[in-house]
């Protein structure tokens, strides 16, 4: 136990003092509200409607994607104006499709990695600067438990 009853300072053998960071020690609280996903929402859909059409951004795209666990390969191809939630959305459709339905990819529950940073629901794949025939890697974050 620490001097103060908190974890918030601890103390190693020799006498020395660190602090912890709240978020080691605290329960996990809720990121996001309610309010903060309706505004993620409209700027969303203000940036679907504010997309300009340009030649360059209407090209399809052959991405490639791997979903882990089980790390099954897929390809889809999608316009470069896209956005990442659109993405999201095709590779949900790609793997029920090719699954029969066996496997779900819940799109609230996607994150997609490509060299090595996680890519913005809100950024379309010109933004992101993905490629053609590029690998994007898709992990599933743990299940909400209610």
């Amino acid at each position: 136990m620490t001097p103060n009853g908190t974890l918030a300072l601890c103390y190693d053998e020799l006498g020395a003092t660190y602090e912890v960071p709240m978020y080691a020690y605290s329960d996990p609280a809720n990121l996001t509200d309610k309010v903060e996903s309706d505004k993620a929402m409209k700027e969303v859909n203000m940036k679907l409607r504010d997309r300009g059409s340009n030649a360059d951004d209407a090209t399809p795209l052959n991405a490639n994607f791997r979903v882990a666990p089980g790390e099954s390969l897929y390809r889809i191809s999608i316009r470069k104006s896209s956005l990442v939630l659109e993405l999201k959305a095709a590779i949900n459709a790609e793997v029920l499709e090719k699954t029969d339905g066996a496997q779900d990819v819940p799109v609230g529950r996607m994150r997609l990695i490509w060299w090595g940073r996680e890519m913005q629901d809100d950024q379309t794949l010109l933004e992101a600067g993905l490629l053609d025939e590029q690998m994007i890697q898709v992990y599933l974050r743990p299940e909400r438990v209610a």
